[in-house]
């Protein structure tokens, strides 16, 4: 029970790969007071986070809205991320959620289910914080709530795909990117990507290279031209 009486702060910090499971209801900042707070922290995509009954964001034992916050903190560390799994309502209207990103950088497209529960009550926190999770220019964070389930997307797109680095080029840093992030950020299918891409790339660089025909021909008429030019001198 987060932030208990009057105030108080409370903090639940789970590693990847830890986990934590609760046989009731989580009160998250019960405390009547202004400065009562207490956090759901839970990093990267292997751990495990199970409420069997319901999970309250600063609400009374009435259901009624505290002075205090109570905040679900997600650090993202890959394209995919830990679910908080709840047995019974969630009540997210009154709650905050921060998104953190350490190590890794959306591209576009990434949906993460924060919360699975037997339903949800409110459609959006009553505050999203994203000051350490910029993203790249294109893109931009949503809160969806569909069914009993509480998603946070990533919509828009940063570029080509294939240009893993963003540089706006699809060349050889790109593949490397590609195998650094493989098994991870990227998968077989982001290599074909990038096969498409660099293969336009390339055939694009050659096609500029080769001259048009008309532009063959100007040349040679403009070689024949100072010829001509140079003979009438020379008599």
């Amino acid at each position: 029970r987060g932030g208990n009486g009057g105030g108080g702060e409370t903090l639940i910090d789970i590693q990847d790969q830890g986990s934590l499971r609760l046989q009731q209801d989580l009160h998250m900042t019960l405390g009547t007071d202004a400065d009562a707070k207490s956090t759901l922290k839970v990093r990267g995509p292997d751990a495990t986070v199970e409420v069997i009954g319901n999970l309250n964001m600063a609400l009374d034992p009435f259901g009624v809205a505290n002075l205090g916050s109570a905040t679900l903190h997600a650090v993202i560390t890959a394209a995919t991320h830990s679910t908080i799994e709840v047995g019974g309502n969630v009540n997210i209207d009154n709650g905050n959620l921060v998104v953190e990103l350490d190590g890794y950088t959306p591209t576009g497209g990434e949906s993460y289910e924060l919360i699975h529960a037997g339903s949800v009550s409110g459609t959006a926190f009553k505050l999203l914080d994203t000051t350490t999770a910029s993203l790249l220019e294109g893109l931009s964070w949503e809160v969806a709530v569909s069914g009993g389930s509480v998603f946070l997307n990533v919509l828009g797109s940063s570029g080509d795909p294939g240009d893993f680095n963003h540089d706006g080029r699809i060349d050889g840093a790109d593949f490397l990117a590609w195998q650094n992030g493989f098994g991870g950020a990227y998968n077989s299918g982001d290599l074909s990507d990038w096969a498409s891409g660099f293969g336009a790339a390339a055939a694009a660089a050659n096609a500029a290279a080769v001259p048009e025909p008309a532009a063959i021909g100007t040349s040679l008429c403009l070689a024949v031209s100072a010829g001509a030019i140079r003979r009438r001198r020379h008599k």
